[in-house]
């Protein structure tokens, strides 16, 4: 599929995912893999366009994510940064984890090592191999 009609079908499964509709397992295959695509070829350490609203966990909270949104202005005309725990409790995990990956809105790990004590160490991270069992 080219760039345009991925575009375009992407802008319909968002407006689909605003109405809290679930996408199908194609649409959300297709949707990680083409994140996936898009990710790795990015940096560890991302640079985020001031002003930013933080925002701490949603847990799968889909109405209160709309409700972020609602207050804090739809994306992309305001900038966010997602503290991680996006999902684990909510009814509507899948919708709100595959609107922040539509949206592709900043989102962090929960919980990094404390060995990590620098963007260095981040930028020097070997983010696409298997995390290994001590963790990062």
């Amino acid at each position: 599929m080219d760039e345009k009609a991925f575009t375009k079908e992407l802008d319909q499964w968002i407006e689909q995912l605003n109405e809290c509709k679930q996408l199908t397992e194609n649409q959300v295959r297709t949707l990680c893999e083409k994140a996936k695509e898009i990710l790795t070829k990015e940096s560890n350490v991302q640079e985020v366009r001031c002003p930013v609203t933080v925002c701490g966990d949603v847990h799968g909270q889909f109405h209160d994510l709309m409700e972020l949104f609602r207050i804090g202005g739809k994306s992309p005309d305001t900038n966010y940064l997602f503290m991680g725990d996006y999902v684990d409790r909510g009814y509507y995990s899948v919708e709100t984890v595959s609107l922040l990956v539509a949206l592709k809105i900043f989102c962090l790990h929960g919980g990094l090592s404390p060995s990590i004590d620098t963007l260095d160490h981040i930028r020097a991270l070997d983010r696409l191999q298997e995390v290994p069992h001590e963790t990062l």
